[in-house]
């Protein structure tokens, strides 16, 4: 039996919305699984996080494999203002470009590196599943990092879990099914959605209402979502 932990944001921690982890523990018996998601984290509040643990209690550091999953509320200040203060106040600062959130990211590996037997670094996933959009671009633009970034270490891999939601999204389109441009961008919508929707039905009826077809709001899932997340991630730990 090996420990296996998660690091990451609130798609990590599984709320709002359905959650990938309690998927994947129901179904993967022969390992633990470490839940260190924390919503709202950025790389520069998760680096803050891991360097603690590491300076007072280093041993709960250690696992067989890890995973880091991260950058999607580094680009969300950038979406609407509402998120920058709130993110102040509770302590949770972004990066500002690509190369902090390198440095930052970096910092991560290097710390959580050493710690472990396999490391993977996941790309981030989405805001809106409208992939045009100009901030999937900036999401994109984060995973060429983190690729990148990857080859610098030994037994540390990236993967690209975008890849089965493009696809995904691509036939859809081809299939002439409407994509919806739903962004959280509303104040209102998305403190309703954190505080009432964290269920993984309460999100599917979200999805359905906003024509979304993996997530409730265009970043947190419904149940389709988090299966696919699920499966991949399953794909990637032995048995």
């Amino acid at each position: 039996m090996s420990k296996i932990a998660f690091w990451g944001d609130s798609l990590t921690e599984g709320k709002p919305g359905a959650a990938f982890l309690e998927i994947l523990q129901a179904v993967q018996q022969n390992h633990t699984i470490e839940n260190y998601g924390k919503g709202g984290d950025t790389i520069l509040s998760l680096y803050k996080r891991v360097e603690k643990l590491h300076r007072s209690r280093p041993e709960q550091l250690e696992a067989d494999i890890i995973f880091i999953w991260i950058g999607v509320n580094d680009i969300l200040p950038k979406l609407s203002g509402f998120y920058a203060p709130i993110k102040m106040a509770v302590r949770q600062p972004w990066t500002r470009n690509d190369i902090e959130f390198a440095s930052y990211y970096r910092r991560v590996v290097e710390i959580l590196h050493p710690r472990c037997r396999q490391l993977w670094v996941i790309a981030p996933l989405f805001i809106g599943e409208d992939l045009k959009n100009r901030w999937n671009g900036h999401l994109s633009r984060q995973g060429q990092v983190i690729d990148e970034l990857a080859y610098t270490f030994t037994h540390t891999d990236f993967f690209d879990i975008r890849q089965p939601f493009v696809e995904r999204l691509t036939s859809l389109e081809q299939a002439s099914m409407p994509i919806s441009p739903y962004l959280p961008v509303k104040f209102f919508s998305t403190a309703v959605d954190f505080l009432f929707y964290r269920t993984a039905g309460k999100a599917d009826r979200r999805a359905e209402k906003r024509g979304l077809h993996f997530t409730m709001d265009g970043v947190h899932f419904n149940s389709t979502g988090a299966h696919i997340v699920a499966d991949e991630f399953l794909r990637l730990i032995p048995s």
